[in-house]
């Protein structure tokens, strides 16, 4: 894991400029600045591992295009870490908001595996504590998809502002 060099966040910046930032659903106008500022601070590159675990490819519950629910399912069954970020995808030269899995520090992408892994992985380490706090109750379900890391990113800020007072 490496953090983001200067040149990666200004690729990133300049692609979401392209297209519009993601997330702007979660997002308050007043927050993008700050959460980017949160996120280049805090994000890890990472290389992506070139074995996947059989048992995870195989499991029934893992669902094409679903990527934040498959990843906080599988860190919480089979103790994966869980990040959030962006990935490059290069078929459009844009990035992406995805969630992913890490084990020994690298990147174990199972919703794009085997074909469409991306290159690019730049994430946040989401704790599972905190993924079973939002989604504890649903993380089993086939409906379960939702992105945490704006939720982590105000969380984050709200304690490191209560540290200051």
């Amino acid at each position: 894991m490496k953090r983001l060099t200067k040149e990666i966040q200004n690729s990133i910046t300049e692609k979401l400029d392209r297209v519009g930032y993601p997330l702007q659903d979660q997002l308050y106008d007043t927050e993008v600045e700050d959460f980017f500022i949160w996120f280049f601070e805090n994000a890890y590159v990472f290389d992506v591992s070139s074995t996947l675990d059989e048992a995870i490819l195989n499991d029934r519950k893992i669902i094409e295009s679903r990527c934040f629910g498959n990843s906080q399912y599988i860190a919480n069954k089979y103790r994966k870490g869980y990040l959030e970020g962006f990935i490059l995808y290069s078929t459009y030269d844009i990035y992406i908001p995805h969630g992913f899995n890490m084990h020994d520090e690298k990147v174990e992408d199972y919703t794009l595996a085997p074909n469409d892994l991306s290159s690019e992985y730049y994430g946040i380490i989401i704790p599972i504590d905190f993924v079973l706090k939002y989604n504890g109750k649903d993380i089993d379900s086939p409906s379960a998809n939702a992105s945490l890391l704006v939720e982590y990113y105000r969380e984050q800020t709200k304690l490191l502002a209560e540290e200051e007072d």
